[in-house]
């Protein structure tokens, strides 16, 4: 049977009878299924934004990257942000042996202090007269520089012994 267009102003159309179901067309669930459905999409979204990514499951850990970490850097900014970070690196250290290493130092032999002292004095002078190259309104950058040396190596050195001793006691 076919329906009348004259009063709709419509195509005719047809009865659906021995047609396919379309996508329009509802499948129906049972609650179950349905709660299954929904169990699954909640646990998907959890584990997309919860679970944190790594390199085991295969996925980026680090946050995307912003316009700010593509900033040009040329080779003086990166040399002043080393110097920077040494510098902070150094910050609290004297020039002369620090008094948890002067404990550790009277330990050994007085000699050893000493030795320690000279050799610092003896490259100390070497350095500054190597970076200074006869220009002596270099002689006070050098001489800072060899204060930056001194620090370091004080800071190190320490760190060396103490970790040797706490190897040592175990």
């Amino acid at each position: 049977a076919v329906v009348s267009t004259q009063s709709t102003g419509m195509p005719p159309t047809k009865p659906l009878g021995d047609r396919t179901p379309t996508k329009s067309t509802v499948i129906s669930r049972t609650p179950s299924e349905q709660s299954n459905r929904v169990k699954r999409n909640v646990l998907k979204q959890l584990e997309e934004s919860m679970i944190p990514q790594t390199p085991l499951s295969n996925r980026n850990y680090l946050p995307n990257k912003t316009d700010e970490d593509y900033v040009f850097r040329t080779p003086i900014s990166e040399q002043a942000d080393i110097l920077n970070r040494l510098n902070n690196l150094i910050l609290n250290y004297r020039t002369t042996p620090s008094s948890d290493l002067e404990v550790i130092l009277r330990k050994f032999e007085p000699s050893i202090r000493d030795n320690i002292l000279t050799i610092e004095e003896r490259l100390t002078a070497k350095f500054v007269k190597a970076y200074c190259n006869g220009e002596e309104n270099a002689a006070d950058f050098g001489q800072q520089r060899a204060e930056h040396g001194t620090r370091l190596f004080y800071r190190i050195f320490e760190f060396i012994i103490k970790s040797e001793a706490a190897r040592c006691s175990d």
